[in-house]
């Protein structure tokens, strides 16, 4: 064999070599792997960081869950764990927001339902009715229309969709808008006669 040629073959051997030692690195980069790697200290911050209303197990699964879609796209040479950290902040500020409007709707829907409470004393419930009154004929057609069947009249959303001839979908919408005015408009009126 000539130099030239031991020279070319030593030079494909390394190439081979490289190739099955980056083969198998990558074959290590399991999502078992990483989750045994990476899940215990995700946790932790998890629990540190998520806040009320956010729960940092299903945090860590849907940081996981995520990995696993993108499992290719995660290079073992560049921090894994640091690419879960950054997938874990989303994730939690994803879920912030969710239970953000989750509580927001929660409180609009509250005062919404507390309006039809009604006082003990004549004059205040009268009053009171003038005062929702008001704000009912504030809100759009559509709007009042829902809240009334729904939230006065007691009918269920599937009832009020077919008397309005829309989904149920679009009363929930309605019903969202709707309630969440309705409580803006109310702690807005001063009270005062119409």
């Amino acid at each position: 064999m000539t130099g030239g040629a031991a020279a070319f073959r030593l030079c494909y051997l390394d190439q081979v070599l490289i190739f099955l030692a980056e083969v198998a690195r990558r074959a290590a980069l399991t999502l078992e792997g990483l989750y045994r790697a990476h899940a215990p200290l995700l946790r932790r911050q998890a629990q540190r960081l998520c806040g009320p209303g956010v729960s940092a197990d299903d945090v860590v699964q849907d940081v996981f869950l995520i990995a696993q879609r993108r499992l290719d796209d995660i290079d073992p040479d560049h921090n894994p764990g640091g690419y879960l950290h950054g997938v874990m902040r989303n994730v939690i500020r994803s879920h912030r927001r969710r239970a953000q409007r989750t509580a927001q709707r929660e409180q609009a829907a509250g005062q919404a339902l507390d309006l039809h409470v009604e006082p003990a004393h004549p004059v205040e419930r009268k009053e009171r009715r003038r005062k929702l009154a008001r704000c009912l004929a504030a809100l759009p057609d559509k709007q009042r229309e829902a809240v009334t069947l729904v939230e006065l009249e007691q009918l269920s959303v599937p009832e009020t969709a077919a008397l309005m001839g829309t989904s149920s979908g679009a009363v929930h919408s309605l019903l969202s808008r709707g309630r969440r005015r309705l409580a803006q408009l109310w702690q807005a009126d001063p009270g005062g006669a119409p």
